[in-house]
């Protein structure tokens, strides 16, 4: 379904008054003019510049959704996912990344970061780190990480004390993940970090992150000076409108120039949403004398972490899968995973990037490179760089997992070293190597 299928489906709701979107990701912008209830069924509606979706109708509805504004790096004006001309919209289990406009309360500034890294932190402790927000309405805050639990539970409207109190975890473990805050929809905040047991300096009561009120009234100054006139789609009436639910495949583009951004540099942790149809992956390092192979690993596995077929563990000793959808370049100065997206089978919820210094006489390991750092290049011309971190003092690493989460694949750096090696890695699929 393309974008302008949407636009007419949101043009004519049923006799019910309902609109029953398809899963998958759709650009806006989009606009809703008829009363009306919205129900997406993991669907994403996105937008590089805000608004990404436009309500001018009274009695709307929207339920089910994901509704964001791809790009961190603009104005406040530019931001809105949501725009209310009427007021009076309503939510049901509605993730915005971005801002609520004409909606009461919710428009105003939210003092609260998108990423927190922790940092290190010293292992086999308890640790406690606090955020100082401010959020404009009553807002529940809920911890979605096994390890860190949040007081209170529930933010009051202005400036709040949030405690993160982070569980004693092993030396050489990771903490990543997300934390929920509801209130007529839902926001998150993504946190990382990791414990060493050679850290000894961390003090309790660290604050991560600070809300400037001087720089929400800034905004909300710019938020109520901005008029939030914006193109509308104008849908091709010669296009039938399709009867059910599709499942949603982007449309190749051709002929259609680049568009450049600038390199971005990743931290372990992040969630970063891929809105294209391909990336080229590449493990880079400056030894090349390097005296070892170091092989690439690619695992597509189901919702339960399983490699359900042969082919679908892409390796030297099996390049391609069948479906197409990963192939391996094996060359002796260069190891890359290229992945379309387009061709994944529809079982593969989780595409993960793993490299081994296999057959190893020499005890090498990851330490021994210079300047390690994973290279994502992906089909729109974005670039992103993960440099692996210390300690890489084993001979097998989890590089990358790329997700497919609320409609969309996202890609989560990790850097974790596999102490038990490549064979025992392999097993955790529900594979064996010889």
């Amino acid at each position: 379904m393309t974008n302008i299928e949407l636009q007419q489906l949101l043009n004519r709701p049923d006799s019910s008054g309902e609109i029953h979107i398809p899963s998958g990701e759709f650009e806006g912008p989009l606009a809703v003019s008829r009363p009306c209830r919205i129900v997406g069924n993991n669907t994403t509606l996105w937008r590089s510049k805000g608004p990404v979706l436009t309500v001018s109708s009274s009695g709307v509805t929207l339920e089910n959704l994901r509704i964001e504004v791809t790009n961190d790096n603009l104005p406040a004006a530019d931001s809105v996912a949501v725009n209310s001309v009427q007021h009076d919209t309503g939510f049901v289990n509605v993730e915005i990344a971005g801002r609520l406009k004409g909606i009461g309360g919710e428009e105003k500034p939210w003092g609260i970061p998108k990423m927190i890294n922790i940092g290190k932190l010293p292992a086999e402790k308890e640790c406690v780190c606090i955020l100082e927000v401010i959020v404009p309405v009553r807002t529940e805050i809920i911890s979605d990480i096994h390890d860190v639990t949040i007081a209170p539970s529930v933010l009051e409207a202005g400036a709040n004390t949030v405690t993160l109190s982070i569980a004693p975890i092993r030396s050489g473990s990771y903490i990543y993940g997300e934390i929920l805050l509801k209130s007529a929809v839902t926001r998150r905040i993504y946190l990382s970090g990791s414990a060493d047991e050679n850290v000894s300096d961390f003090e309790d009561g660290k604050v991560l992150f600070k809300a400037d009120p001087t720089e929400l009234e800034a905004e909300e100054t710019e938020n109520a000076q901005t008029d939030y006139e914006e193109e509308m789609i104008f849908p091709d009436m010669s296009v039938p409108v399709p009867q059910t639910n599709e499942l949603y495949t982007p449309e190749a583009v051709e002929d259609e120039p680049v568009e450049t951004h600038s390199l971005f540099m990743l931290e372990r942790g992040m969630h970063i949403p891929i809105t294209c149809d391909e990336a080229e992956i590449e493990l880079l390092y400056d030894n090349r004398e390097f005296p070892m192979e170091i092989d690439a690993f690619t695992f597509m596995a189901d919702k339960h972490l399983n490699v359900t077929k042969n082919d679908r563990f892409v390796f030297f000793g099996n390049d391609h899968s069948l479906c197409g959808g990963v192939r391996y370049l094996n060359a002796p100065d260069r190891k890359v995973i290229y992945i379309n997206f387009n061709a994944l089978p529809l079982d593969v919820a989780e595409v993960d990037i793993a490299y081994s210094i296999y057959q190893n006489p020499l005890n090498l390991n990851f330490s021994n490179l210079k300047n390690p750092a994973i290279s994502i290049k992906l089909s729109n011309g974005q670039q992103l760089i993960y440099r692996l971190e210390p300690p890489l003092t084993h001979n097998t690493l989890v590089g990358l997992e790329i997700g497919y989460s609320n409609s969309r694949w996202e890609l989560t750096p990790l850097g974790m070293i596999y102490p038990m090696g490549l064979e025992s890695l392999c097993s955790n699929y529900g594979l064996k190597i010889k």
